[in-house]
This record gives C-alpha cells, sequence and structure tokens, in this order.
C-alpha cells in the first residue's frame, strides 16, 4: 500500500506471494521477496535474519512473514533488490536518486559488493555535472566514514578537469572550502605532469608517420628523442595548437579534433610546400595519430592523484 494517489508499480520477481521476508518502505509499499539475496549481498541483513532467526527455516506454527521497516522509500529499496536479484539492476535517472541509492548501499555495507554498479553509475553522471557527483561522493563517504568510495571519487575528479563548474552548483554545500582547494591544486598539478611530459609524449608517440623526414619537407629538424627528425611545418604548428588546447581542457580526446590539423594541412599543400602524395597520406594517418597521442596524454596525467582528505 501507498500513500500517494497513483500506486506503485513493484516488478513481480520483488513481490512473490512465497517470500518469506517483507520489506515495507518508508512510504509503505511492502515488497514480499526471499532473505537469501538479500543475506547474500548486504551484511547488515546477513546478521539481522541471522540474529533474529538463525533457523532458515522458520517453525509450522509461523504463520507471520516476518516484516523489515525500512528508511528508505520504495524506488530506493526496489534499487536495492535489484542488485541481489538476477534481474536488470537499477536504471538512474537524476543525481539525487543515484544518491539516496549509493547512501543506502553504503548503510547496508555493500558498497564493495556492488562496485561495479556504483561505478558505472557515477561514469553515467560524470559528463551531465561531475562536480555535483564530486561533492556528493565526497559528502556520503565523509558522513559514513567510509573510504571504500575512493575510487569513484577520484574518477569524479578527474572528470571535472577541463570543464566550467555548471551554475547553480547546489551540491558545493556539501563539501568544505579545502575540498574545493584540494581539487583545484589537483587540476593545475594535471597540467604541470604533462608540461613537463610532453617531450616524452611526443617521443612515444613515433616518427613512423608520413609527415617525418618527408621528401618535400617545409618545416625543420628537430629533436624526438635522441634523434633529429625533419618535420613539416604543418605538424609543428598542429603541435602548438594541440599543447594549447590540451593545457585548455585537459582531456586527451580535445586533441583528436580534426579541426586542430586539417586548415594547416591544406595551407601547406596549396601553398605547395606540400605534395599531394605526402598531403593525402598525412590526411589518412592523422585520425589514428591523434588517437594515440590523446591516449598517451591521458595515461600522462592519470598519474596525478587527487588528496582525499576525511
Amino acid at each position: 500500500m501507498t500513500t500517494s494517489n497513483v500506486p506503485y508499480s513493484i516488478p513481480d520477481e520483488l513481490n512473490d506471494p512465497n517470500g518469506d521476508i517483507i520489506l515495507c518502505s518508508a512510504d509503505r509499499v511492502e515488497f514480499r521477496v526471499f532473505r537469501w539475496p538479500l543475506q547474500r549481498l548486504y551484511p547488515v541483513f546477513f546478521d539481522m535474519f541471522y540474529l533474529t532467526n538463525p533457523d532458515p527455516v522458520p517453525p509450522p506454527e509461523s504463520s507471520a512473514i516476518p516484516t523489515v521497516q525500512m528508511d528508505e522509500t520504495a524506488p530506493v529499496i526496489e534499487a536495492l533488490l535489484r542488485l541481489s536479484y538476477p534481474i536488470d539492476p537499477p536504471i538512474v535517472k537524476d543525481l539525487r536518486t543515484m544518491t539516496l541509492i549509493i547512501e543506502a548501499i553504503v548503510k547496508l555495507q555493500a558498497e564493495r559488493r556492488c562496485k561495479w554498479w556504483i561505478k558505472m553509475t557515477v561514469e553515467k553522471f560524470i559528463p551531465v555535472n561531475p562536480w555535483a557527483v564530486y561533492a556528493v561522493l565526497l559528502a556520503l563517504g565523509r558522513k559514513s566514514c567510509n573510504y571504500n568510495l575512493e575510487e569513484e571519487i577520484r574518477i569524479t575528479a578527474r572528470g571535472t578537469v577541463g570543464r566550467p563548474i555548471i551554475r547553480p552548483w547546489d551540491e558545493a554545500c556539501l563539501i568544505t572550502a579545502a575540498d574545493y582547494d584540494r581539487l583545484l591544486v589537483y587540476h593545475s598539478e594535471c597540467r604541470n605532469t604533462f608540461l613537463g611530459a610532453q617531450e616524452e609524449i611526443w617521443r612515444k608517440a613515433g616518427t613512423r608517420w608520413s609527415w617525418f623526414n618527408a621528401h618535400c619537407s617545409s618545416g625543420r629538424t628537430v629533436m624526438v628523442g635522441n634523434s633529429y627528425v625533419a618535420v613539416t611545418q604543418w605538424f609543428l604548428d598542429f603541435r602548438l595548437r594541440a599543447k594549447k588546447t590540451f593545457c585548455k581542457e585537459l582531456r586527451g580526446e580535445a586533441v583528436e579534433d580534426v579541426s586542430l590539423w586539417h586548415d594547416l594541412l591544406e595551407r601547406d599543400r596549396e601553398a605547395g610546400k606540400l605534395c599531394s602524395s605526402c598531403a593525402k597520406s598525412s590526411a589518412l594517418q592523422m585520425p589514428a595519430y591523434t588517437k594515440a597521442l590523446s591516449r598517451l596524454m591521458e595515461e600522462t596525467i592519470s598519474q596525478t592523484k587527487l588528496t582525499i582528505k576525511w
């Protein structure tokens, strides 16, 4: 039964007439389910059921089904049950619901066992508002003195890099000024890590590409690693653009944008500084090169770790 005008629709799997336990939500929706999936996933339920009835088989004269009053609402309880039953996992459409579900998971001491779902859901909301997700996860971890969310907090912090603060940022009230300052320091360290390793990144990307040692090179000779190679001018200009773009956004995929190099290649081709053969092979190879460059940039700054203080 529910107090709202529209009855809550419970999936058939979570309202089994043969169930041996009833979970009653805060909004008075009853889920008749089995104990064993809950015991398997949530340690709190295992302790609760074992202490109240260590014998898994209820006595024959007992006809009453035990009822557990929950503090969570029906949508949250359904999500918890979906994570324990062999049915489709919960799909979350808003940050508030995600927060309530993760909070319940932490309360039931199952964040390690539900880590796959937490990580998947957090990554879904990072493109929407990573700043809010960062604040929510940090607040949840601090509230429960729980350190098992550190990986997700760091993943979210990485998602804030290069992204403007989405205003209004209501969740900012959940963290301290020191938390925010540590996040900004992390942004700065990511940028410094890249700047310190950029030559190594160019070296690892290799010199097997068409714009190195091209027979119609219009650029200059530069050192890549321990070797000097002739490089076309359009590619040297692309390097400067890629550096500026990455320093601004700190996202590897930012350097995969075709607009960073296509007009430069066409400029040199039209000016006669690049033959048609070199221009064609360069255009064909650049998508693969920028993807490799993107990966190397991401790997480099991923070495920078956010400092979390509880």
